[in-house]
């Protein structure tokens, strides 16, 4: 491809997960595309609800979102927290998410300063996540109404789709790499991104098994490289985040208590997992 720099991962057969997720990814992208001719605005919180809604809908039995309180959100600068797993490992994903602008053509609010926290929102976010143990991504709602000059193409799903782009992740180190070097749209950002879908799609190179979180955590290891950071700092970040036997103690008060009491145990539990915007568990299915 001229336009783009093609870069592709091996192809796996496609669990329901990847088929929703990639199906998600190309609604946002429709969305978004109604949305400019309409002149009808979709902020991130809209997008993040309908998604997190739509996945549920699809998978009942796989997914739980506790929805907390945002009011202070602005001083975690976090949307989500995600935790992945097949019933014997977790991997643990900390999420900021930001929509492309229409007209800018730039992730507007990424650049964010936080004035309670003293600090940049993605300090913020990689404070966060470094304090429980997990990786901070960036996840971007985008649509383009042209082919995006520059735009580089990592997928393990599928070949070039343009609406797969509807939702990207990439790690915050790359992404604050990235705005170092005055990149805050989509051809820089894909530099350093996959294809939301990838997360719950790509096999895994540690476990033979492919499950859900060695293949979240394979792929966040891959973006988290992507920042092309120092061998020690790279070492040093695979110290803290790892495969986990257990989730922390307030997923699991989260998990065990009955619908009636989750705002009582989130609100018990806020300050531990800190004022994100939702919690979401996936746990996958074993295949029969």
């Amino acid at each position: 491809m001229a336009r783009g720099t093609i870069i592709t991962l091996p192809r796996i057969a496609s669990p329901p997960l990847c088929r929703t997720f990639a199906a998600q990814a190309e609604k946002i992208w429709d969305d978004l595309w109604t949305a400019r001719i309409s002149g009808i605005n979709r902020s991130e919180e809209t997008i993040t609800d309908d998604f997190l809604l739509d996945v549920w809908r699809a998978h009942p039995r796989e997914v739980t979102t506790f929805q907390f309180n945002k009011n202070e959100e602005s001083f975690t600068g976090a949307d989500w927290e995600w935790w992945l797993t097949d019933g014997r490992q977790w991997v643990g994903l900390l999420i900021q998410a930001k929509r492309l602008g229409p007209k800018s053509g730039k992730y507007e609010a990424i650049r964010h300063w936080v004035q309670s926290a003293g600090m940049w929102q993605i300090d913020r976010l990689q404070q966060q996540a470094s304090r429980k143990g997990i990786d901070p991504l960036y996840c971007f709602y985008n649509y383009c109404p042209a082919w995006p000059e520059g735009l580089t193409w990592k997928c393990c799903v599928a070949s070039l789709k343009l609406e797969l782009l509807g939702c990207t992740v990439a790690h915050a180190t790359a992404v604050q790499r990235q705005l170092a070097q005055g990149g805050a749209g989509l051809p820089k950002m894909s530099r350093v991104s996959y294809p939301l879908a990838c997360l719950v799609c790509c096999p895994g190179a540690t476990d033979p098994d492919r499950t859900l979180p060695t293949r979240a955590y394979d792929v966040t290891a891959r973006l988290r490289m992507m920042a092309e950071m120092g061998a020690d700092a790279l070492s040093k970040a695979e110290d803290i985040v790892a495969l986990r036997d257990h989730p922390p103690s307030y997923v699991e008060r989260l998990l065990d208590c009955p619908p009636e009491e989750r705002p009582r145990v989130i609100e018990e539990i806020r300050h531990e997992a800190g004022d994100i915007g939702s919690l979401v568990v996936i746990r996958e299915q074993p295949a029969v």
